[in-house]
């Protein structure tokens, strides 16, 4: 029986350990999976010091200590070196762009913001008065680049925040009291565009539209696919809109001739974008240091000129963990003394950034080692391989399970430990040669 299974399981293992393939149709305008692309081969970047590419994946990070001067945004725009979406609409007189971003916006688990210090004084100074506000903000959709204060140009986009406290008050009276918030925003695709949206009030003629109210929340620390959509005609306004969806559901549209926000002119040079940027107010000191650091994960961008039937499936494996870049410290050095960012920090560097890889790969090297201690231990004893199997059996599920909470392997690792420990258990599987027991059903 063992013999059948085990081919079966090895299959699921290197299954799960690749990406899906991507199926790239033609009229393809741009494509990026950050496996093979080299990043930032193609893209124009600034403040990338802490933007990498690794295990399938676009990471950017803003770390824990940071000071209030210094820059904490990230600014990416599609290579300007290669054609633009929008040509000049001649001899065409409409044309159309959709463009995809599958990504995890953000990784917050309750950070707060531990110690605050202006120069000469100890980084382990404790921040004093209340408790200071820390917003991350992602912005990811098509347009022509970024102005210095972080605002897109050119461009419709999603304006993803999140903040230790209700978004509320930071904008007043809008959006509604949550702590997420997924905004669509428009600023002006062609420069003679007569309005504009945008996160904020002041900043724009209107407000940028709230996606998803207090009733309707969407998780932005998990994997979602964002897509932005504009139709540009020439000759009829009514067939020149922008849209907006989240993981294919209903879009939210504008419409140029009900809003005069999109065209008037000539289209600017439009290139997908992202930024992530931390903000972190009410500190009063010029450095602080925060519980953990803060990443966006972008597993794919896919700019096309028509609308795919099935959008690429992406990482067939992902974790919501940010490992730590650095090997975690003792307590008394200032660090962290936790088990579970050990093995991350390890799992993350055995699996070059695909963190469940390397954790499989830690499982199974902690298990060999298991396996032959044990097994000499049990010859040694001449206890038979009954104790051996029990003793195995109990090691492999709480290795699995405590990776499984550390969360560097996926749940049907655990699951498929579970099931055949208990097919051992009771007979159902033989762990044991003829004779010698071993599990809760006699030979």
């Amino acid at each position: 029986m063992m013999r059948r299974l085990l081919p079966i399981i090895l299959v699921v293992m290197i299954i799960g350990l690749a990406p899906l393939a991507h199926a790239i149709g033609q009229n393809q305008l741009f494509w990026d999976d950050f496996i093979q692309s080299g990043f930032p081969s193609q893209w124009f970047a600034t403040n990338t010091q802490n933007v990498t590419q690794s295990g399938g994946y676009l990471v950017a990070t803003v770390q824990r200590n940071q000071s209030t001067s210094g820059q904490r945004s990230f600014f990416l725009v599609g290579n300007q070196s290669v054609s633009p979406f929008f040509q000049t609409l001649t001899p065409t007189s409409s044309q159309f762009v959709q463009v995809v971003f599958k990504m995890q916006p953000f990784n917050f688990t309750n950070p707060t913001v531990k110690n605050c210090w202006n120069a000469g004084q100890s980084q382990t100074t404790p921040c004093l008065g209340a408790a200071p506000t820390i917003c991350s903000e992602v912005i990811v959709g098509m347009g022509f680049g970024f102005a210095a204060n972080a605002v897109p140009l050119n461009a419709v986009f999603f304006d993803l925040m999140q903040c230790t406290i209700s978004i509320k008050s930071n904008f007043s009276s809008y959006p509604p009291n949550v702590k997420q918030s997924i905004i669509l925003g428009i600023n002006r695709p062609a420069l003679p565009a007569n309005a504009y949206w945008l996160t904020g009030a002041g900043s724009g003629t209107d407000f940028g539209i709230l996606y998803n109210g207090a009733n309707a929340a969407i998780d932005l620390n998990a994997m979602h696919t964002f897509t932005v959509q504009m139709n540009i005609n020439s000759t009829d306004t009514t067939k020149t809109w922008v849209g907006w969806s989240v993981d294919g559901s209903a879009f939210v549209k504008l419409w140029q001739n009900a809003c005069s926000c999109i065209t008037g002119g000539a289209i600017a040079n439009i290139f997908p974008i992202f930024s992530s940027g931390v903000s972190v107010t009410g500190v009063g000191t010029t450095y602080w240091m925060t519980s953990q650091s803060f990443a966006s994960q972008v597993d794919y961008v896919l700019a096309t000129d028509y609308i795919p039937t099935t959008l690429p499936q992406g990482q067939l494996l992902s974790s919501n963990i940010n490992p730590p870049k650095q090997l975690p410290q003792p307590t008394f050095g200032g660090g962290t003394s936790s088990l579970t960012q050990f093995v991350q920090f390890y799992a993350n560097q055995w699996g070059g950034g695909n963190i469940y890889a390397g954790g499989m790969l830690l499982t199974g090297v902690i298990l060999f080692i298991c396996a032959t201690v044990g097994g000499l231990v049990v010859l040694k004893m001449r206890a038979g391989f009954g104790l051996f199997g029990m003793m195995f059996n109990f090691l492999a599920l709480v290795t699995a399970f405590f990776f499984f909470y550390a969360g560097v392997i996926p749940i049907w690792i655990p699951a498929i430990t579970t099931i055949g420990a208990t097919a051992i258990a009771f007979g159902i599987v033989k762990g044991t040669v003829k004779g010698e027991g071993g599990g809760f059903v006699p030979d």
